[in-house]
């Protein structure tokens, strides 16, 4: 019997702040317009805040990342392609966001399809 060694991607930080912006079309009588349809901020374990309402938003899904291919959030960082943390995408009716590393860390709470803002606790993540 063989064993099969998987080869497990350790995500690095983010070094840049970067904001990617892709345009798409969703019906508008499914989806009213300025609807955030899906929001996800992956983060270390560590990482995460006691309170990441507070600091991220309500409507931010936290998915904690851990470099083990036991972990489901290790899988979808693969599948969805996240090259860094921390890395965040956010969905809208008429664009989606990809974000790493500062932008990734806003709070969307006054907004949720504006531009966000860094709450001082998030302000400490960044290396």
């Amino acid at each position: 019997m063989t064993k099969k060694v998987m080869d497990v991607q350790f995500l690095p930080n983010c070094s840049e702040s970067i904001k990617v912006r892709t345009k798409v079309n969703i019906a508008e009588e499914k989806v009213p317009k300025g609807t955030l349809v899906s929001d996800i901020l992956y983060l270390r374990k560590t990482e995460i805040p006691k309170d990441p309402v507070e600091v991220f938003g309500p409507s931010v899904e936290i998915r904690s990342y851990e470099p083990d291919p036991k972990n489901i959030h290790y899988r979808g960082a693969q599948g969805l392609g996240v090259t860094c943390l921390p890395y965040r995408i956010r969905i809208t009716d008429s664009y989606t966001d990809r974000l790493v590393g500062k932008a990734a860390l806003r709070n969307y709470t006054r907004n949720v399809t504006g531009n966000g803002f860094l709450h001082k606790e998030a302000k400490q993540l960044m290396h």
